[in-house]
Parts: structure tokens; C-alpha cells; sequence
């Protein structure tokens, strides 16, 4: 996958990298309550730590978003190498959805706001924020509809993240007692 951007700053540590990157707005985004991943909405931070230890061939041990400005109150958001390990099989999903033709809606009207295709949803914008009648309709529908499926296990990565890590760990030790 090629990959364009620019990582604000990368430390070379005694045990590997910490690669860190400068926000100008606040921290609300980045709030836990939205878990690591928000839902496969944000994925810079596996992105950038996995650009980073190709780069300077060394292990990314964590991965910080500082937010110096007085919105952002100078706080950091940091994530270990442990948080970030259920990300490439993220976003691997993800390229897996795009490559198989599945171009599925958003569930929240609120990922509308920066899309450049709301036309083609017919979002409107109201005093409230982004509407999209096909994202209400996906939302309804989340729960039952089998070609869902995978925007459903996408948006709920932050728990199912965890159950692909349990499967590695037991597929690791399997491995390992049979050695």
C-alpha cells in the first residue's frame, strides 16, 4: 500500500522509536471513551508507527499525539506498541472491504461533515450538524442486515481488536507447546 504524508517528529530510544504528532485542535476526538481506534475512524497512529519502524528498521514502541495549543491544553494522548498491535489487521479489513468492491455507508451522520461525496448520499447540512438519511438507515439496519457484517465488526474493532489479539496469543502458544 503506498502511503503519503509527513510525521511531525520521530525519537530514536534506547529500545526503539517513539514517533509523536502535533495537534492543533483539542483533544475530543482523541477522547478513550471513542476507544483506540474509534470505530476504524482513526488510524494515523498504526499508520505512522508502522511508516516509522520500516523506515528506521527499529521497533516503534509508542506512538503520541500532543496537543500544544491552549484548546488542546497541552495534553498528550499516548499509545504503546501493545494498544497498537490489532491495527495492521485493521486496516488490512479495511483494504480487504475497498479491493472486494464493498464501499459500505457510514452508520453516523457525523462522518459525513468532511466527506467530499455528500452529494452523492444527499447529506444536508442542518443547524445541527451533517444529515444523511442513508446513514440513518444504515444505523436501523446495523444490527441484522448480513451485508453489514463487516462495518459492523469494523466499528465494533475496539472490542473485537482485543478478541483477534486473544486468537494470535492462543495460536502463539499452540505454536510454541508443539515445538
Amino acid at each position: 500500500m503506498l502511503v503519503r504524508g509527513a510525521i511531525d517528529r520521530i525519537d530514536r530510544l534506547a529500545r526503539g522509536l517513539r514517533v509523536v504528532d502535533y495537534k492543533t485542535g483539542g483533544t475530543f476526538s482523541f477522547a478513550s471513551k471513542r476507544g483506540i481506534w474509534d470505530g476504524g475512524r482513526r488510524l494515523q497512529h498504526v499508520i505512522y508507527s508502522a511508516v516509522a519502524s520500516r523506515l528506521h528498521d527499529a521497533r516503534t514502541l509508542a506512538m503520541e499525539y500532543h496537543f500544544p495549543t491552549r484548546k488542546g491544553e497541552n495534553q498528550t494522548r499516548a499509545y504503546s506498541a501493545d494498544d497498537l498491535i490489532a491495527g495492521p489487521e485493521l486496516v488490512a479489513r479495511l483494504l480487504d472491504r475497498v479491493a472486494g468492491g464493498h464501499f459500505l455507508p457510514t452508520d453516523d451522520s457525523g462522518d459525513c461533515r468532511f466527506c467530499n461525496y455528500q452529494a452523492i448520499c444527499r447529506v444536508r447540512e442542518t443547524d445541527f450538524g451533517a444529515n444523511s438519511q442513508l446513514a440513518e438507515w444504515v444505523m436501523e439496519r446495523i444490527g441484522d442486515a448480513p451485508e453489514l457484517a463487516g462495518l459492523r465488526a469494523i466499528r465494533n474493532w475496539d472490542h473485537e481488536g482485543a478478541g483477534f489479539l486473544h486468537a494470535l496469543e492462543a495460536r502463539a502458544k499452540r505454536g510454541n507447546a508443539s515445538s
